[in-house]
C-alpha cells in the first residue's frame, strides 16, 4: 500500500485537485490533436489492472476511492 507521494521529485513539489462529477452520459473527446485516444474506465477496471501502472498520486487516489468513497 502506498502511504506518501513526497518520496519523489514530482510528488514533493506538486499538489493535485480532484473532483467527483456525476455525469448523465459518458461522451468525451480530446480537444488536443496530440491526444488521439481518450476513454472512460471503471474504478474496478483500474484497480484490477495494477496500481503500479499509475503515478503515486493517482494510485493513492484510486485506493481512497475504492475504500472511503465507495462505502459512502
Amino acid at each position: 500500500m502506498l502511504d506518501d507521494d513526497n518520496d519523489n521529485a514530482v510528488g514533493a513539489v506538486h499538489i493535485g485537485a480532484v473532483a467527483l462529477w456525476e455525469l448523465s452520459e459518458l461522451t468525451i473527446r480530446s480537444a488536443e490533436d496530440a491526444i488521439d485516444e481518450v476513454g472512460v474506465a471503471t474504478l474496478s477496471y483500474l484497480l484490477d489492472n495494477g496500481l503500479d501502472r499509475f503515478e503515486t498520486w493517482s494510485a493513492l487516489l484510486l485506493q481512497h476511492l475504492a475504500t472511503d468513497v465507495a462505502e459512502a
